[in-house]
């Protein structure tokens, strides 16, 4: 009999409030709630590991704490290992952020639960609560990756093992209430909760569109400026993936645009303009990607830019493998995982195919599952509002990620040109977008030595090592952060 119970919930947001209640009125029961917080991985699976010195433990994890960890069956036989969030989500979204405005009320501290009878209707941040509903999907994926397709769902004690259940109180959730009695933008949330598509009891959303004739599969839409050293190996490769390019030009000075015309109907399927004036935006390439989807209606989109290649990461499997796959399981949207390529200082990889020749790289992963690019086109996801790395909407995201081959320079003088001379749109750099991608001094733009990267075999393989996933850049380096 277990007597060690692990729950992993997407965020603590995501767990009923009185189901925690109900835990700690468990007599004899151990409770740590979010145990992990601040440990390393080393130090978190050692506490994980730790005796139960009574007659039951129960820890409660949100997936963040789980995220680097390995799968956690393989490391924690003695535990039984639960996936549980609240049915909800939306409004144990909102419940948590009632609670916090409560708390931070002027006076003397708020006592909880909140009075049943308090008037008390917070003003609730909308793109907060989207950032909140967004960190769920994204955790019931990084829980199927540690700990497999394991899960109770919602709160309902009588679903628990019965060594917690039996010794639980039971309660009974409170009705739902209106969001008119919960928050004082009710309007502005019905609003958000009909765009995002998110489940929610009484509000009504907007029907799905739907296919009335043939499709691809994919289909891969590019943005590109000045693109020729790279448009030639990327239509080879998307011709070979059979996925369809669609490209448009944003007023390319080098030729770029003769290029992608020349190659209609052999790896091109369209070509369009997007007016250039005079600084890069990505939020006008998103929204003329967003127009193109929607009226070319194929069933899995794929956003790219034109120094990457996206493949599975099985050498055997195509990129439609991976959506067929996909929808098998019930997923609507697949991350990312992404390896920056890198020449030598002394080497030069234009007019070649760098993808046959490249073999240095790094893995760059500043935070999980942030390179959601290929999304199904018909249950409500969009792009627009993260800057093509994030989805709002329902998402369903698959637990394993693919690879993304980033070929950021073909040689030292292209890393200078395009970090020392590009101008991008101030809006976008207001609102915090090509942070680390601003004001890089020259000198940091030199290319680090060969040792302090990661090297395949050969050019091409998907062997890549995940073992040493970087948060910052080369040109953010202060020291050799991997070694070969």
């Amino acid at each position: 009999m277990m007597r060690d119970i692990i729950i992993l919930t997407p965020t603590m947001a995501s767990l009923a409030p009185d189901f925690i209640g109900a835990l700690r009125r468990v007599e004899g029961i151990e409770l740590r709630v979010n145990p992990l917080a601040g440990l390393k991985d080393a130090a978190a699976l050692d506490l994980l590991r730790e005796p139960v010195r009574g007659n039951l433990r129960v820890s409660i994890v949100p997936a963040h704490s789980v995220a680097a960890l390995g799968y956690l069956p393989d490391f924690l036989p003695q535990s039984q290992i639960l996936h549980l969030e609240s049915a909800d989500i939306v409004r144990s979204a909102l419940l948590a952020l009632r609670a916090e405005a409560w708390r931070a009320q002027p006076g003397p501290p708020r006592a909880f639960p909140i009075p049943d009878d308090a008037w008390f209707r917070p003003l609730i941040d909308l793109r907060r609560l989207e950032n909140m509903i967004r960190a769920i999907y994204v955790g019931r994926a990084v829980i199927h990756a540690a700990a497999g397709n394991l899960r109770v769902d919602g709160c309902d004690i009588a679903a628990l093992p019965p060594i917690l259940s039996a010794s639980m109180s039971p309660f009974s959730p409170s009705d739902p209430q209106p969001l008119e009695d919960i928050v004082q933008n009710a309007s502005e949330l019905r609003v958000l909760i009909r765009d995002q598509r998110m489940p929610f009891n009484d509000v009504s959303l907007p029907a799905l569109p739907s296919y009335s004739r043939r499709v691809p599969q994919i289909a891969a839409y590019l943005c590109g400026r000045d693109i020729a050293d790279y448009l030639p190996v990327l239509v080879n490769r998307m011709q070979a993936e059979d996925v369809p390019l669609i490209y448009i030009d944003n007023d390319s000075t080098d030729g770029s645009a003769d290029l992608a015309r020349d190659r209609i109907g052999s790896g091109i399927a369209s070509v369009h303009r997007l007016a250039y004036d005079g600084a890069f935006s990505l939020q006008a390439q998103h929204e003329m990607k967003a127009r193109l989807i929607a009226a070319d209606a194929p069933r899995w989109a794929l956003h790219l830019d034109a120094d990457e290649i996206i493949e599975h990461r099985d050498p055997d499997r195509s990129l439609v493998d991976l959506t067929t796959a996909a929808e098998q399981d019930g997923h609507n949207c697949i991350n990312f995982e992404e390896f920056v390529f890198l020449p030598c200082r002394d080497e030069d990889f234009t007019d070649t195919d760098y993808l046959a020749e490249m073999k240095r790289y790094y893995m760059y992963a500043p935070t999980p599952f942030r390179l959601l690019r290929l999304f199904r086109t018909d249950q409500g996801l969009s792009n627009l509002a993260r800057g093509g790395h994030y989805l709002s909407g329902p998402m369903r995201l698959a637990p394993v990620s693919h690879n993304l081959r980033h070929y950021i320079a073909l040689n030292q003088e292209s890393a200078l040109r395009k970090y020392r001379n590009r101008v991008f749109d101030p809006a976008e750099l207001a609102r915090n977008w090509h942070a680390n991608r601003t004001g890089i001094a020259a000198d940091a733009l030199q290319f680090p030595a060969p040792g302090t990267m990661c090297r395949l075999d050969r050019a091409g393989s998907r062997a890549f090592d995940r073992s040493h996933p970087l948060a910052t850049h080369w040109w953010q380096w202060t020291q050799p952060v991997a070694s070969s």
